[in-house]
């Protein structure tokens, strides 16, 4: 980036192939990316080099549904997967073991769960979605996300008289 625009400097095959949306986050150190593949119901995980910008080390995740939000817990142990679709679940993935490993299901209000993310005060948000993307007026909150399974406290945040209906700022609270 410069005075003069962005310049494209460097492109790389990641080995993963988007079919159509989904979000994408880097981990709070950024030597992780994350990226939801909502029509291949998959989620990609890879390294990342912040030196070179380089993509390594892809796992993939299928969590049994179509996924649309990602993000991973603070200190990155656990990664959380949104369902976009009518299953109104978020899946709770232990990064820290060699295969991730599924350690908690969460039935989030609504038809579904949009975007994820980490906010500042360490809690993890989720936009509440309905079938047909109509406003919603909560957001799902986990409290303590880098907690397993029943641990992380799932609690509801009220937006009335405002509603959220799939997206989040970049960093919530």
């Amino acid at each position: 980036l410069t005075s003069s625009g962005i310049h494209f400097v460097k492109s790389q095959n990641m080995g993963f192939a988007l079919d159509i949306y989904g979000e994408m986050q880097f981990s709070p150190n950024g030597d992780k990316f994350v990226i939801a593949d909502y029509n291949g119901s998959q989620v990609g995980v890879f390294d990342f080099d912040i030196t070179t910008a380089t993509f390594s080390n892809l796992i993939t995740i299928s969590p049994g549904f179509n996924p649309y939000g990602v993000a991973f817990s603070a200190s990155q142990q656990y990664l959380y997967i949104g369902s976009g679709n009518s299953q109104n679940q978020l899946k709770q993935y232990n990064m820290h073991t060699a295969v991730p490993t599924l350690t908690g299901t969460y039935t989030t209000p609504g038809n579904g769960s949009s975007a994820v993310r980490l906010g500042n005060d360490g809690r993890l948000y989720v936009a509440n979605a309905t079938t047909d993307h109509s406003p919603y007026p909560a957001l799902t909150v986990l409290q303590f996300p880098d907690s397993m399974g029943n641990s992380v406290l799932q609690t509801t945040l009220s937006l009335s008289p405002y509603s959220s209906t799939s997206g989040l700022p970049s960093k919530p609270a």
